[in-house]
C-alpha cells in the first residue's frame, strides 16, 4: 500500500471545512462525521490509487466526497494529498 501525505494545504482545507460545517449547522457531530468521511475516502485512496477517482488535465486525480473534491497526485510509491475544496469552486482558481 503506498503511503499517504496529507500536505498542510489540505490539511489546513480539511479544518476550515470541518470548522465551517460545524459553525454552519452548529453541530459537532455534523463536522466529525464529515472528517471521518473525508479520511476515510483519504485511506481508500491510498489503497488504491489508481482505481479511485479521474485523472484531471494537469495529471494530477481527483476523488469526491460528499460534495467535496480531493485532488491528490501519485509520485513513485507515495500519494499526496493536495487542496480538499468544495466541489462546486472552479479548481485551479484563476
Amino acid at each position: 500500500m503506498p503511503k499517504i501525505i496529507i500536505t498542510q494545504t489540505a490539511q489546513k482545507h480539511i479544518d476550515e471545512i470541518v470548522s465551517n460545517v460545524i459553525e454552519y449547522t452548529y453541530s459537532i457531530e455534523s463536522g466529525i462525521k464529515l472528517m471521518n468521511d473525508i479520511y476515510d475516502k483519504i485511506n481508500l485512496i491510498g489503497f488504491m490509487p489508481t482505481a479511485i477517482g479521474r485523472v484531471r488535465e494537469d495529471g494530477s486525480r481527483e476523488a469526491f466526497c460528499r460534495g467535496y473534491r480531493i485532488v491528490y497526485e501519485i509520485l513513485n510509491d507515495t500519494v499526496y494529498i493536495n487542496f480538499i475544496i468544495h466541489s462546486r469552486r472552479l479548481f485551479p482558481q484563476p
